[in-house]
């Protein structure tokens, strides 16, 4: 029989899950399932993993380790738990048997030769440092005896340089230890991976919850903030996008990632969408032309936007015209309509008679 152990919580004590019968002889009789991981090294397969059953021996325990599952399956989790240096155990919410009274699991004596593993590390060879390799030297130097004035001064200056060395080693080692603790340096690496998980939990929360659209906020200045030297130009805008698309379409393939026009460059807005609205779809469709095809594009726009213009120009300076004619034409029509007459009562009854006169002898 195998005992299994949780620890619902990062520092809590260890809780009793379940006690499990299982044909392997490699497992002990107690392992203690101490986290849970999303990376792809839990579930992916490998070589060096051995795949085995765990069967509940009681009802009680049958239901608990169906909660445990049903838990680790909504959350798309893998609960881990180490059994000795280097010996591995996964339970992955991806079971392959339907089968409610047991569960599959996949373990490991090696987690080392797992790929990305960052669960077990191997231990590393120790070097001695200087102050140890140095102590018998001192040793041995202090045995040596020197006869005579000239040899037990050439000994005193031998021991006492041999001090200085070691006491000036010391010291770097202290400084170095001091400015080590003091700034805490990431790799590029670590923050993408830490990248990775924030942006999978909040595709996995998103897809729980109603609302059709889920905003990430991208700031490269803030992801590369515990970053230096070469980590930082590893750590770009592209990549952030990569990954925001990457875990969308893991959780579903019919999201939508839009990017918000943003007036900074190592800052953006992607916007996921369960369903997208129509402008955003005929935005994403768009293929991306090449920069000569656009600049094409853009000097045929231009030479339209100068021949509309030029047109508009002419046109008004024809409709001008045209107003200039007709105030012409109307000052000279009605010139001498409204002249007032100065003639005299005698002269233009005068001009009546010379016009009747005129008019009796042609008749």
């Amino acid at each position: 029989d195998l005992e299994l152990h949780l620890i619902p919580t990062p520092g809590a004590k260890p809780e009793f899950l379940a006690t499990v019968e299982t044909p392997c002889l490699a497992l002990p009789s107690k392992i203690v399932l101490e986290g849970y991981t999303r990376d792809a090294w839990a579930w992916k397969p490998h070589s060096a993993w051995q795949n085995a059953t765990i069967s509940p021996t009681t009802p009680k325990a049958t239901s608990k380790l169906n909660g445990f599952v049903t838990y680790l399956k909504e959350r798309h989790k893998c609960a881990y738990g180490r059994f000795s240096q280097t010996a591995l155990l996964v339970i992955s919410y991806i079971q392959s048997s339907s089968n409610n009274n047991t569960v599959t699991c996949r373990f490991t004596l090696d987690a080392t030769e797992v790929p990305n593993c960052n669960v077990v590390k191997p231990k590393l060879n120790q070097k001695p440092s200087a102050n140890t390799a140095a102590l018998p030297k001192q040793q041995v130097t202090s045995k040596r005896k020197k006869s005579g004035i000239l040899g037990n001064l050439l000994g005193a200056q031998e021991r006492t340089e041999h001090c200085m060395d070691v006491t000036h080693v010391k010291k770097a080692t202290a400084s170095n230890d001091t400015t080590t603790n003091a700034t805490t340096v990431k790799t590029a690496q670590e923050v993408l991976t830490a990248f990775r998980n924030t942006m999978q939990e909040k595709m996995l929360n998103f897809e729980t919850t109603s609302d059709n659209v889920l905003p990430v906020q991208l700031s490269l200045a803030n992801m590369t903030r515990e970053l230096q030297g070469d980590d930082r130009s590893k750590v770009t805008m592209q990549i952030l996008k990569f990954i925001v698309n990457e875990q969308a379409e893991e959780v579903n393939e019919d999201w939508i990632c839009h990017s918000e026009p943003s007036e900074f460059m190592d800052e953006i807005v992607i916007s996921v969408y369960k369903e997208a609205p129509p402008d955003v779809m005929e935005e994403v469709n768009k293929v991306e032309l090449p920069e000569e095809v656009v600049g094409q594009q853009r000097a045929i726009q231009e030479a339209r936007q100068r021949a509309v213009a030029k047109q508009e120009a002419d046109r008004d300076k024809q409709l001008q015209q045209l107003a200039m004619q007709e105030d012409k034409e109307e000052e000279m029509a009605t010139l001498n309509v409204h002249k007032r007459d100065r003639r005299t009562i005698e002269e233009i009854q005068l001009e009546k008679m010379n016009s009747n006169g005129s008019s009796v002898k042609r008749a």
